[in-house]
């Protein structure tokens, strides 16, 4: 087995709640923030100027009145090299005693809250407010860039390292919020110790307040495109109905999707056809460079014959 190298940060996420809570929505959240640390990877490396190949989560504490949960984050390291030249980088910020045991650092509470504010600012149309969010993000990139020392616009470029995962970040930061949505109205969330609260990472509960229960999956959007004169080729047909029918449509694509008839078009006109020429519209959707077509509305058939 390959040797490892890890040094091991601690930090506490306090939830400022006065009631009870289900454990299973403590579990809930917790698996949902182990998932957000695990995306940290790339804005630890960013930040360290190093590259950090893993990052784990580690419970050490929970405890009652306002829930608080004292974490520990293990950044894993390939090399020796790797974990040194990660420490000497962040020597402001971390303390070298993290290769023996864990040490108090408000890099992770900075490095997971402003990932937090990333993953509701991403929500796009799963957001009820984003002035709030978007102010809360700001404010968070902001207060974290002046505690590290850095440009704003390096602090917030290490936070977007996850862009391409942005829509599973803002799910992670979704569930992992859960707690904070109470019955008796939603609370603020705080990242960092009492010991100097001033510098805390905080996700107002006005921002709590504006997040989801759930993100769900946005629909893609559907468009549609005219096409004249094409080959309809006809596959399944109900010579009684306008509805059942079905084709596709020659040189374009073979998949057999639904065929939408005018009631100014006569049935038995096309009914004995194996294929038919016709002005159409497509419907279809699009996600990258994948097209899905959904359904072909007949505009017209037989156009030439008509001119």
């Amino acid at each position: 087995m390959s040797e490892v190298f890890s040094c091991e940060l601690l930090d506490e996420i306090k939830f400022n709640i006065n009631e009870p809570i289900q454990v299973q929505d403590i579990v809930k959240s917790l698996e949902a923030l182990e998932k957000i640390v695990k995306q940290s990877t790339k804005t630890f490396s960013k930040l360290g100027k190093s590259d950090v190949h893993d990052v784990k989560l580690y419970i050490k504490a929970i405890e009652k009145g306002s829930l608080r949960e004292k974490i520990i984050i293990k950044l894993i390291f390939k090399t020796e090299e790797n974990l040194d030249k990660f420490l000497e980088n962040t020597h402001d910020w971390v303390a070298k005693q993290c290769k023996e045991h864990p040490v108090r650092s408000s890099l992770v509470g900075l490095v997971i809250g402003g990932m937090i504010a990333y993953g509701f600012y991403s929500l796009g149309t799963n957001s009820a407010n984003s002035i709030n969010i978007s102010g809360n993000y700001n404010t968070v990139i902001t207060n974290g860039a002046q505690q590290l020392n850095i440009p704003i616009e390096e602090f917030k470029k290490a936070i977007e390292e996850n862009k391409s995962n942005k829509k599973s970040l803002s799910k992670n930061a979704v569930e992992f919020a859960q707690p904070a949505k109470t019955p008796s109205g939603d609370v603020s969330i705080e990242f960092g110790s009492d010991i100097d609260s001033s510098k805390n990472i905080i996700i107002p509960s006005k921002v709590i307040s504006d997040i989801p229960k759930k993100v769900e999956p946005e629909q893609p959007i559907e468009k549609d495109t005219r096409m004249d004169n094409v080959t309809l080729h006809i596959r399944a047909l109900d010579r009684d109905d306008y509805s059942g029918w079905s084709g596709y449509i020659e040189g374009v694509f073979t998949k057999r999707i639904p065929i939408e008839i005018p009631h100014t078009i006569a049935l038995n006109e096309i009914s004995s056809q194996e294929a038919i020429k016709a002005n159409v519209t497509i419907f279809y959707t699009q996600k990258g460079n994948t097209i899905n077509q959904k359904r072909i509305v007949i505009r017209e058939i037989n156009p030439k014959l008509k001119q």
